[in-house]
């Protein structure tokens, strides 16, 4: 009986020991020997984004696209590529960053952009600061918010959701 006893506590010691981390392989700190999530998952920005919705003044807008996608490179650029169904194909190229402080403050800056409208390539240096929410862990998910968002119109405040 002394043995069992010994045996079974080692057992439910040795057992219960799972190694704690992130367990979702598509976290930048992924740890593979990692057996019980710890919740510190994090997530990069870098790739490609497809918005799945885009809202100006509450307005959802997402449907005035045949498409809408955000590239985010690890150089610290950045490419939108949209096809509008009315206005047809424009690509923004910029750089971007993110505030070391909040981690949540994304800037992106527009320094090219072609409407393709037989101009070409031309400058567009609008300044821009997105209010980010987390990535989430579920379907690589982010909210991009900026509530100081001007145009000809005025100051806007302008959404884009966007999942992998």
């Amino acid at each position: 009986m002394k043995k069992l006893t010994i045996f079974m506590f080692s057992v439910v010691l040795f057992g219960s020991c799972a190694k704690e981390g992130c367990t979702d392989p598509q976290a930048a700190n992924y740890n593979t020997e990692a057996t019980k999530d710890d919740g510190t998952c994090q997530y990069s920005i870098l790739g490609v984004w497809y918005a799945n919705s885009r809202t100006i003044n509450g307005n959802e807008t997402i449907n005035d696209f045949s498409y809408f996608i955000i590239t985010f490179n690890p150089t610290g650029t950045f490419l939108i590529e949209m096809e509008d169904n009315v206005d047809g194909y424009t690509d923004i190229e910029g750089v971007w960053s993110i505030d070391a402080n909040t981690t949540s403050l994304v800037t992106m800056q527009n320094t090219y952009q072609n409407d393709y409208d037989n101009t070409g390539w031309f400058i567009n240096d609008n300044w821009t600061i997105f209010e980010c929410s987390e990535i989430t862990a579920d379907a690589g998910n982010f909210v991009m918010t900026n509530s100081n968002w001007a145009n000809t119109s005025g100051v806007n405040t302008y959404t884009i959701s966007v999942s992998r």
